[in-house]
């Protein structure tokens, strides 16, 4: 819309200019498919240009008339507003050119106009062209354009801090890899140092069977304890405030 307009053009008609520009493509497209020419083009050939899918398309027609019709039609071809030529890639995969003119369209001006489209957009391959000749446009000439680019994959650079390592060092065979460039690091190493300390309640100690049971003497008076000043409890002839074990004689194992 910029491209056609001038500062001072209103919304409107820049919108009008923008439709006659679709009208003019879709007319040109519909008169390859169904013109019946010298060179014909049929949908055939459209899909091979469009045989890949994504990439970017090249579109763009221009006409002229009167003497020079050629040159008019190639300077409204290369600026034609559908072309995007901000995004258009330097070199093209296939281009397909159709011409429309009168009964004196020569061979000369149609090979002029191939290679004035080759010169200016490149193409990896051949140019594929149709002409048509429609006796009612005189001395007036149309041309289409069609064309793709693929887009080339292009492999991302590897960023050195994301650059995974993995170094084997031969003389320790039982060494695990380093894979610290991915934030994991493995490392195993075989070291001469004594084994720590572990304090002896960690191990497991057995008793002897046979061993000797230690024994605690008391004296008779000083078995009472805290019931030292208090009478007595006798029960046949058995003194209850002394501790069971020590009335009955049973040993206790005491672990050392």
């Amino acid at each position: 819309l910029l491209q056609e307009g001038e500062e001072d053009t209103s919304v409107l008609n820049a919108f009008a200019v923008a439709d006659q520009w679709v009208g003019k493509g879709i007319n040109s497209i519909c008169a390859m498919l169904l013109k019946t020419g010298l060179i014909n083009q049929d949908f055939s050939a459209l899909r091979a240009v469009f045989k890949n899918l994504g990439g970017k398309t090249l579109f763009a027609t221009g006409s002229g008339s009167g003497e020079n019709f050629v040159k008019i039609a190639l300077e409204e071809l290369f600026i034609c507003p559908l072309l995007h030529m901000g995004d258009r890639p330097a070199n093209l995969d296939c281009i397909l050119v159709n011409i429309i003119g009168g009964a004196n369209l020569g061979i000369s001006k149609v090979n002029t106009i191939v290679s004035q489209v080759s010169k200016r957009f490149g193409s990896k391959e051949d140019i594929v062209f149709g002409a048509v000749i429609d006796e009612a446009l005189g001395d007036r000439i149309e041309i289409c354009i069609l064309a793709k680019a693929d887009l080339e994959v292009v492999p991302k650079p590897i960023d050195s801090s994301e650059e995974v390592s993995l170094k084997i060092d031969k003389s320790n065979e039982g060494s695990q890899p380093n894979l610290g460039g991915i934030g994991l690091e493995t490392q195993i190493s075989q070291s001469n140092e004594p084994p720590r300390a572990v304090h002896k309640s960690k191990l497991s100690k057995k008793m002897p069977v046979n061993s000797k049971q230690n024994e605690f003497t008391f004296d008779t008076e000083a078995q009472r304890g805290y019931f030292d000043k208090t009478e007595r409890n006798m029960y046949k002839d058995e003194d209850l405030d002394v501790p069971t074990f020590m009335r009955k004689g049973i040993k206790i194992r005491i672990k050392t």
